[in-house]
């Protein structure tokens, strides 16, 4: 018998101990959220090297907690620049009245740059960057926005980040937030729905009662 409660007890701890919820980055990863809606209707600048540096942030709804192991963007360097060095900064903001309000977390990892193979209307080249965070980053449900600047120092250097159909994105001055109707920013979420501790304990209560009674028929 006490082997048997002793089971239970350690898929009880498991589901409620911080090492479950870290642990969600192992789930299978998914979309979570698209943007990237097919053709690129503009871009527009989110770059700190500006005469007057702006970034660019898009909002999206989560109604459950993600874990969060990548993002992705598509982009433009002015004038079909080559041989840039990028170097992203990206952020998760809190969203209050519409408009971001406070920064939740920075999103450090390393960023892949890869050509689409195809331009844009206007000519430059389209590029897609992968961003694989350095660790996992937990979002619970509710509006928030991703915020993309790129801070390469390499001339030229002005990037765009690219919109296609959809009704408005957000953008950063200085201190404060600006809301404009000129389409949705592309980029995609990846990552994995954490589940609901109360079904993940009925499910290592299932799993338990299930090797309990091998156990027992073993016995």
């Amino acid at each position: 018998m006490p082997p048997k409660t002793h089971s239970i007890f350690v898929s009880l701890f498991l589901v409620f101990s911080p090492t479950a919820v870290n642990a969600a980055g192992s789930l299978s990863n998914t979309v979570l959220h698209n943007q990237m809606n097919g053709t690129v209707v503009n871009g527009w600048y989110s770059d700190s090297t500006l005469r007057y540096p702006q970034a660019l942030g898009d909002s999206f709804q989560s109604d459950e907690i993600w874990s969060i192991t990548s993002l992705v963007w598509r982009g433009v360097y002015e004038d079909n620049a080559s041989g840039v060095v990028d170097n992203f900064k990206a952020a998760m903001w809190a969203v209050s009245g519409g408009l971001p309000s406070s920064m939740i977390s920075s999103l450090p990892g390393s960023v892949i740059r890869t050509s689409t193979g195809t331009n844009t209307s206007w000519g430059w080249n389209l590029f897609e960057y992968t961003l694989t965070l350095n660790h996992p980053f937990l979002l619970n449900p509710g509006t928030h926005v991703l915020e993309v600047q790129n801070q390469t120092t390499t001339s030229p250097m002005n990037w765009a980040w690219t919109t296609g159909v959809g009704n408005q994105f957000l953008y950063h001055i200085s201190d404060f937030w600006y809301a404009g109707d000129y389409g949705n920013l592309q980029f995609q979420v990846i990552g994995a729905v954490v589940p609901e501790p109360a079904s993940a304990l009925f499910a290592l209560i299932g799993i338990s009662w299930v090797c309990l009674g091998r156990r027992s028929r073993a016995a």
